[in-house]
């Protein structure tokens, strides 16, 4: 009986695994702590980053930002929605669909969204 469930779980495991393929190829998802990275947003890809002291650099232009962790700093080239419902992030986008702002709702505390300051020629 052990080995069947083993066995069904595996293949629940192997059934499940191209479809998210297919769905990681619109999201990035950051589930960890304390480091450093660039991610590129590609084509309005979803971004959920859950993890706690991290300096992150979004490039190019992303869809939903959602930023659930703590004590982050992010960096965002371009978003659709900027979401903040963790506490103590700061977050700066530099643009947003069509040259519009994106819709941000800031539900945490301590959190600090701003737009980048325009590069001194």
């Amino acid at each position: 009986m052990k080995t069947m469930l083993k066995t069904l779980a595996l293949l629940a495991v192997t059934l499940a695994l191209p479809a998210a393929a297919a769905a990681g190829e619109d999201t990035i998802t950051i589930v960890d702590n304390g480091f450093t990275a660039t991610k590129a947003c590609n084509d309005h890809a979803t971004v959920s980053i859950a993890g706690n002291d991290l300096k992150l650099t979004l490039t190019g232009m992303c869809g939903v930002v959602e930023i659930a962790g703590n004590d982050n700093t992010i960096i965002i080239d371009g978003a659709e929605s900027i979401s903040v419902p963790g506490n103590q992030n700061v977050v700066t986008w530099k643009r947003g669909p069509g040259g519009k702002d994106p819709k941000i709702a800031v539900v945490g505390n301590g959190n600090k969204v701003a737009k980048a300051a325009p590069k001194k020629k």
